[in-house]
C-alpha cells in the first residue's frame, strides 16, 4: 500500500509581518492584504487594519507604506529598525523590571509630498485609556526627533458605515485599471456631472455602463464623491473630477 502525503499548511513565514510578528506568537487571527505600492502582502491583526492599508494602498500621495516597521524605545528615547535589536531591548527590560519600555506602531508611510508618517490605527470607542494615550504622546515625542510626522487614526466601528461598503470597491476596482471612457463619453458625463452633479444611476444609464465602473472613474480622476461619508449606491451623487485626485487622500477620508 502507498504511503500517504500530506500537504503543509503554509505558515506566515512568507509574509512580511513587520516588526512584530502577529499570528505565530500572539494567537490572533490575520488579516492579509496586498499591497500594489509596496508589492507585499502584510499580516493585519484587525479588521480596521486592513482596511486602512487599502486606503493607502489607493491613496496617490502615498509612495509605500510598511506595517509595523519600527518600534519606539520609550526610555532610551530611540529607534528600533529590527526584529533581532527589538527582542533584545525588551529581554533588557524585562530583567530591569520595567513595563510599557516599547511601542510598536501599525504602519510607518513614505509619502511623495511629505514627511513620513507613523500612523495609528484605533477602532472608534477602543481609543485606549489615560495610560495608553500617555504612552502614545511619549512615542509622538521620540518619533518628532527622529523626524516623523504621528498620527491616530479612529476607524468608524459600525459595519454600515460608508467606509467600511467604499474601500473594498476603491482598491478592488484597481482590476480595472486599464479601463478607460473613450472621448465621446467623457465629453457627455462632464457635461452632466460638471455643475450640480449627477447620480450614480444616470450617469449608468446614460454612458450604459456598469455600476461596478463608477469606483474606478472615482479611483482615476474622471469623478468625485465624498466616499468617507457616502456609499456608492443610485441615488448617489458624483461630480466632475477633471483628474484632480485630492478626493482620494486617505488624510481626507478621516480626521487623524
Amino acid at each position: 500500500m502507498a504511503a500517504r502525503s500530506y500537504g503543509k499548511r503554509r505558515s506566515l513565514s512568507s509574509i512580511d509581518t513587520g516588526v512584530r510578528p502577529v499570528a505565530p506568537t500572539y494567537g490572533r487571527r490575520a488579516f492579509l492584504s496586498y499591497s500594489q505600492h509596496s508589492q507585499a502582502t502584510y499580516a493585519s491583526e484587525s479588521q480596521a487594519e486592513r482596511l486602512v492599508a487599502c486606503m493607502l494602498d489607493i491613496d496617490p500621495d502615498v509612495a509605500s507604506y510598511r506595517h509595523q516597521q519600527l518600534s519606539v524605545d520609550l526610555f532610551e528615547r530611540r529607534l528600533l529598525n529590527s526584529n533581532v535589536e527589538r527582542k533584545a531591548v525588551l529581554q533588557k527590560y524585562r530583567e530591569m523590571g520595567r513595563q510599557h519600555a516599547i511601542y510598536t506602531p501599525d504602519f510607518l508611510i513614505h509619502q511623495s509630498q511629505r514627511a513620513s508618517t507613523v500612523l495609528e490605527v484605533k477602532l472608534q470607542g477602543f481609543e485606549g485609556d489615560t495610560r495608553y494615550k500617555q504612552k502614545l504622546a511619549e512615542a509622538r515625542c521620540v518619533l518628532n526627533l527622529h523626524g516623523y510626522d504621528f498620527r491616530t487614526l479612529v476607524f468608524p466601528i459600525g459595519w454600515n458605515h460608508p467606509l467600511r461598503h467604499n474601500i473594498p470597491l476603491l482598491h478592488g476596482s484597481a482590476c480595472l485599471r486599464n479601463w478607460r471612457l473613450n472621448g465621446e463619453q467623457l465629453s457627455i458625463l462632464e457635461r452632466l456631472s460638471c455643475d450640480d452633479g449627477a447620480t450614480l444611476r444616470e450617469i449608468c444609464a446614460t454612458l450604459e455602463i456598469s455600476a461596478s465602473h463608477i469606483p474606478a472613474l472615482v479611483q482615476q480622476g474622471v469623478l468625485k464623491m465624498d466616499w468617507a461619508h457616502q456609499r456608492f449606491q443610485a441615488d448617489t451623487h458624483l461630480y466632475w473630477a477633471a483628474g484632480d485626485l485630492e478626493h482620494m487622500s486617505v488624510w481626507k477620508g478621516l480626521a487623524c
